[in-house]
């Protein structure tokens, strides 16, 4: 019976023009409200899976979902784009959201903080071993902060490895204003526009697979309290990377060492955005934020490490 209930459901909403992809996620993410908090037991699990491998069309869609157009993507001996692997991971991820040990409140969960470290740069071809490990729990004031560890191998060869906070948000407290309040302003060493397009989340979600409805669906979006669509955070993160090796990095993504970013506040599809260099950092390192057109931080305590 609750079988023919939820394909009679699916159906309704495919011809409402809501995908069965995004109708199961809504599903599961709505089964997930009952949960109320996160099973520290499922601490230390791993999961493993090996990716398909890393083709030139991948790297190609990728590049023109986060309007990357470098060149080095292309030809002999080319690289990917440094966050791709976010791409790759997403399965782990998603088997994380719905882990039977962990309880996951998926309604209240938002991306929170994002970590990347790369020993050496993808390139197509490779066929990465991709391991992820519920790392921790931890109580903060606004909620639970759940933290993933990842890595990246190449057979045995360590590609690089993620940190990944999930933050499953406790009860409304009031609201300190648009994003948050703001540290203290620091010099500013330069600022670089980030133009989104109309078609921004729509164009990310087909290249990467995440095509979860609060991205995709207008209906779905104003129905999760939000105002319509926003943009993946990672999409803005991508696209960051991609404006500062462009401009600072002589268009060169494989001087890229590392990344960390908080995500501070969602984007609209259309929006353009700033990214805003700080001064003060040696040679091996740009720490940056990325501001909306309120100026308001969409993504704070940005760094990009150098080789």
């Amino acid at each position: 019976m609750l079988d023919t209930l939820r394909e009679t459901a699916l159906g309704l909403l495919e011809r409402l023009g809501i995908g069965r992809d995004q109708t199961r996620l809504l599903l599961a993410t709505l089964a997930s409200g009952r949960h109320r908090r996160l099973d520290p037991r499922a601490v230390g699990q791993v999961l493993e899976r090996t990716a398909e491998p890393i083709t030139q069309e991948m790297v190609a869609a990728y590049a023109a979902a986060t309007d990357d157009d470098n060149p080095c993507y292309r030809g002999e001996g080319a690289v990917a784009p440094p966050l791709l692997v976010s791409r790759l991971v997403l399965p782990l991820i998603r088997e994380v959201l719905v882990h039977p040990d962990l309880h996951m409140n998926i309604l209240r969960m938002v991306h929170a903080e994002q970590v990347f470290t790369w020993v050496q740069p993808l390139r197509v071809g490779d066929r990465l071993r991709l391991r992820l490990t519920i790392a921790g729990i931890e109580q903060t004031r606004a909620g639970e902060l759940l933290r993933l560890a990842g890595e990246a191998l190449r057979g045995d060869e360590l590609l690089g490895s993620a940190g990944v906070g999930l933050m499953v948000r406790g009860p409304r407290r009031r609201a300190r204003g648009k994003g948050g309040a703001r540290q203290g302003p620091r010099p500013e060493a330069f600022r670089l526009a980030l133009p989104t397009s109309k078609d921004q989340a729509l164009r990310y979600a087909a290249a990467t697979g995440d095509a979860n409805f609060i991205h995709t669906s207008p209906t779905l979006a104003r129905l999760a309290g939000l105002p319509g669509t926003i943009l993946h955070g990672m999409c803005v993160l991508a696209m960051s990377c991609a404006t500062l090796v462009r401009h600072r990095l002589n268009g060169d993504p494989r001087r890229c060492r590392g990344l960390r970013a908080r995500f501070s506040h969602p984007a609209r599809p259309g929006e353009t955005l700033v990214v805003v260099g700080h001064r003060g950092d040696g040679d091996d390192r740009i720490s940056f934020e990325v501001l909306d057109a309120d100026e308001c931080p969409v993504i704070r305590g940005g760094e990009l490490l150098l080789r």
